[in-house]
């Protein structure tokens, strides 16, 4: 992966992955989503669309409070590339930590893509891809991911969603 990014912005841009993970890893929404621009377009694992820091905060709180309590982030930088201006790509891997110490993952990693932008001399989010590593690879791979999406069909029909969210 091409890294133009220069020696100042890489830093800035690493520091910004750890002020993240700190968030997180406090359960802090607040501080998470404070690396967020106002306007930052997030979409999370599951394919919730999130606009802003507000509902970025307000989407992960109920997760850190419950069944993401305790759990670290681990962000692992595969690359960066300059835009131009002050304007900048991420590209990382990464997932939930288990609090307990077994299996590295919670449910296994994700790849990321982080636009970044200096704005007022700081370096923030404004745009957010996560997407699960779950590739394809052959029938029983597939039959698996059918048979998740009819799971998921179900309990959506009969209200069951986790957290309430649609």
């Amino acid at each position: 992966m091409a890294d133009d990014v220069g020696e100042g912005a890489t830093a800035e841009l690493r520091q910004l992955m750890r002020e993240i993970a700190a968030g997180w890893d406090a359960g802090d929404a607040a501080a998470f989503a404070a690396n967020m621009t106002p306007d930052t377009h997030y979409v999370a694992f599951d394919g919730s669309v999130l606009d802003g820091a507000d509902a970025i905060a307000a989407f992960h709180q109920p997760a850190f409070d419950t069944h993401l309590k305790g759990t670290k982030l681990h962000i692992d930088i595969t690359g960066m590339r300059a835009l131009g201006g002050d304007s900048f790509v991420v590209f990382a891997t990464g997932g939930a930590v288990r609090p307990d110490g077994g299996p590295k993952e919670l449910t296994g990693d994700a790849v990321q893509t982080f636009v970044c932008q200096r704005v007022d001399a700081a370096m923030r989010v404004t745009v957010f891809q996560n997407t699960r590593i779950r590739p394809l690879r052959g029938p029983a791979a597939a039959a698996a991911w059918r048979s998740f999406d009819t799971l998921w069909e179900t309990s959506v029909e009969q209200g069951g969603l986790l957290l309430g969210q649609r």
